[in-house]
């Protein structure tokens, strides 16, 4: 699919919801993937402050800079984890096939 094709799903539920007396829900995986993600200045203000908080604490930039480098290294392995999880398949069933001694 295409962000043309959830464009025309949303104005199709639209139009819907003003024909019908049902109420119209839509949401999921698919709306997700083609959302804008949220964040970006937030973020990056968020991990100033914890950069400058760690470095008073710990009074070090090397100190400091471990555990945010330890978090995103982290975050790293484990999303490229959950990528090549993801494109494995599990078979739902046993195989039936006879074995040959």
């Amino acid at each position: 699919m295409s962000a043309e094709d959830l464009d025309a799903l949303v104005d199709l539920g639209d139009r819907l919801r003003a024909e019908l007396p049902l109420r119209i829900e839509m949401g999921g995986n698919l709306f997700y993937a083609f959302s804008d993600p949220d964040g970006g200045a937030s973020e990056l203000i968020g991990l100033l402050a914890t950069a400058a908080i760690l470095f008073l604490a710990f009074g070090s930039l090397v100190a400091a800079a471990l555990p945010i480098g330890m978090a995103v290294f982290g975050l790293t392995v484990g999303v490229a984890t959950m990528t090549v999880l993801a494109g494995m398949s599990i078979p739902s069933q046993p195989s039936r096939q006879p074995h040959l001694a």
